[in-house]
């Protein structure tokens, strides 16, 4: 077993230069962008812009701090929230985002399609403790 700290976690900037991400975790270890099979990691976004896209992979991002944000899509919309559910999307289209009130943190999960599959789920601290 590997423990993840933070202090490990891999900081590369964005494919489209106008950020920073904390790699937590790929698969296979430590492969590109263009060559992972799944993917964890924490975006940081101080200003407004559009995301990265990525051909061929599906995502999920769920907003972690902030005062919220908003995905501009092709045919919608979307608000994200800290209390609000995770959003998936295809990472195949062009999507710009605006943070409401400041800077924001998410988790994305990346996944590339017809190798993997995701699903991301919130749940209260402690959920998942074992019960005696």
């Amino acid at each position: 077993m590997r423990i993840l700290r933070r202090d490990d976690y891999r900081k590369m900037p964005w494919k489209n230069g106008k950020g920073v991400t904390e790699e937590v975790a790929s698969f296979p270890d430590g492969a590109g962008l263009d060559a992972f099979i799944w993917r964890l990691s924490i975006a940081h976004v101080a200003e407004d812009g559009s995301f990265s896209v990525f051909p061929g992979i599906d995502r999920t991002i769920t907003l972690l701090s902030g005062d919220g944000m908003t995905l501009d899509l092709p045919e919608e919309s979307v608000e994200l929230h800290v209390s609000g559910d995770p959003f998936t999307f295809s990472g195949d289209l062009a999507i710009s985002s605006r943070n409401r009130g400041g800077p924001t943190a998410d988790f994305n999960v990346m996944t590339r399609r017809g190798v993997a599959v995701h699903r991301v789920l919130k749940r209260p601290a402690g959920a998942w403790r074992r019960r005696s």
